[in-house]
């Protein structure tokens, strides 16, 4: 997916997100768990300045994930583990879950199943109005 339509698409989830009853527009962050997941949506012939530069376009504060929160990711991974999870490695989701659970922050996401699975006690802010993810082979074309 060209780095212009990944943009596109998260500044519509970040758009739709203040007409949200539990989002406050005080500050919209991104941990660095997320900011991996960018470069998922730009074209491999880009360069790591991309990702960066996406971060700036869309007016994002970059912030650390808290030592507490990795210990979190850990345990609800070893918890996704134990109910037939078939995953290696820890996901991004855990870490990110993880971080706003520790941090007290609400968490604007689209895809709401494994945050609230592994997360119950984050605040969740899933616009309606932003259309789904694109599947993986639509993301080939």
């Amino acid at each position: 997916m060209p780095q212009a339509t990944r943009t596109r698409e998260i500044r519509a989830l970040i758009e739709a997100a203040p007409h949200h009853p539990k989002a406050a527009r005080s500050l919209i962050a991104i941990g660095i768990p997320a900011a991996l997941e960018i470069p998922s949506g730009i074209a491999a012939s880009e360069t790591p300045l991309v990702c960066i530069q996406t971060i700036e376009d869309l007016e994002l504060t970059l912030i650390e994930v808290p030592r507490p929160a990795l210990f979190l990711a850990g345990k609800a991974f070893v918890r996704y583990r134990r109910q037939g999870g078939t995953k290696g490695n820890v996901l991004a989701d855990f870490f990110i879950g993880a971080h706003a659970a520790v941090s007290r922050y609400p968490l604007l996401t689209r895809d709401t199943r494994r945050y609230t699975t592994y997360f119950s006690d984050v605040t969740l802010i899933a616009p309606d109005a932003v259309a789904p993810a694109p599947s993986f082979n639509e993301r080939l074309a």
